[in-house]
């Protein structure tokens, strides 16, 4: 496993900075990627946000989005989800009921996983390393955010190594 630490200026919007592209450049290295919470300038091809002003091509609740995909359908997933209830709150304007946000996160992972080809990747921006099971973790990027009171952004970068029992 890698661990790397790479230093930023804080974005609003994780995929237009250098050094956050520079890891998704090494780490996509197969064709079809999703991503369920894509926001802006997300590379995956296959897009989806909650919010319609994005340039995603869907515009569904991410977890229902999940659970309409195949099985072992993708090479890749990127997830970068709202890191607490209140930036929920502030982007997607209270449609993750607060009580339930860590719940609807875990329940997105878990439709993630399932997913997945066998030798794919989970690409994860979140604060913690707690990736997805039944994956092994490559790679991990602490992002220090160079600005007072931004938290730091863990990168984990993990491949699928077995399928799903059945």
């Amino acid at each position: 496993m890698r661990f790397n630490v790479t230093y930023t200026i804080p974005s609003r919007y994780m995929f237009t900075d250098g050094r956050v592209m520079k890891i998704l450049k090494q780490e996509m290295t197969n064709s079809v990627w999703l991503d369920p919470m894509a926001g802006y300038n997300s590379p995956a091809q296959v897009c989806n946000d909650l919010d319609p002003n994005t340039p995603a091509q869907y515009h569904e609740d991410a977890l229902l989005f999940l659970k309409r995909q195949p099985d072992e359908y993708y090479d890749g997933v990127i997830f970068d989800p709202p890191y607490t209830p209140k930036q929920s709150r502030e982007y997607y304007a209270e449609r993750i009921p607060p009580k339930s946000f860590y719940k609807y996160l875990i329940d997105c992972k878990r439709e993630i996983a399932r997913i997945i080809k066998p030798g794919g990747k989970y690409i994860q921006f979140w604060y913690t390393v707690m990736g997805l099971w039944g994956y092994k973790t490559t790679r991990v990027v602490l992002i220090c955010q160079l600005a007072p009171g931004r938290p730091d952004i863990i990168c984990v970068v993990q491949r699928k190594v077995q399928t799903r029992l059945k």
